[in-house]
């Protein structure tokens, strides 16, 4: 706790973590992707979310060269930073799910149209995401970084999208906020894109 106490607020999970690692003298520069591509798969999945946000932080540090292994009371309080985090997730209410599949058909001359959700998160938030995506719509593809080991831009990811998706990329539209990972990335491998403001 008093190690967090230095920390620039307001600070993230993984970015307190990072913080760490720094002040040990540990490169981070890594630290992004390898937060995204730590497998969704390994986590374990019976485990309440703070058992796996604690597993989480553990196993990050282990995959990061020269990364002193974390104080239990260290891990514990990342964790619950994680876990108040986590709350923030929230998903569309089945209403807009009509009007997204709507809006998707439009775009779409697959029947029923062909959805996919392509995302770059650690593992605790695509463990949360899967599960309300497949509460709300249970048929949409996901492909997120944590479960297939790349981040976008990386090529790989989109092909890993039109594969699940079983379409060419010129017949994808890839929605997203980022110009970078949502638009000129897929754009770039063969996609159509358009860059989503968020207001």
């Amino acid at each position: 706790r008093g190690e967090l106490s230095t920390a620039p607020r307001p600070m993230t999970a993984h970015a307190a973590h990072a913080f760490l690692l720094q002040r040990e003298g540990v490169d981070t520069t890594d630290y992004a992707r390898l937060a995204m591509t730590s497998r969704f798969d390994d986590h374990p999945r019976s485990s309440s979310e703070l058992d796996v946000a604690r597993w989480h932080f553990e196993q990050l540090s282990a995959r990061l060269p020269g990364a002193p292994r974390l104080a239990v009371d260290t891990v514990a309080v990342l964790a619950a930073m994680l876990l108040r985090e986590l709350g923030t997730v929230r998903w569309i209410e089945s209403d807009s799910a009509e009007r997204l599949l709507a809006i998707a058909s439009l775009f779409n001359h697959y029947d029923p149209p062909r959805l996919g959700v392509c995302s770059n998160l650690a593992a605790p938030f695509a463990i949360r995401v899967a599960t309300l995506l497949q509460a709300v719509i249970p048929a949409t593809q996901q492909v997120l970084s944590s479960n297939v080991g790349y981040v976008k831009p990386d090529p790989m990811i989109y092909q890993i999208v039109a594969d699940r998706l079983g379409v060419r990329a010129s017949d994808i539209l890839f929605v997203g906020d980022k110009q970078l990972e949502d638009v000129a990335g897929p754009i770039a491998y063969g996609m159509r894109a358009a860059h989503m403001v968020r207001r």
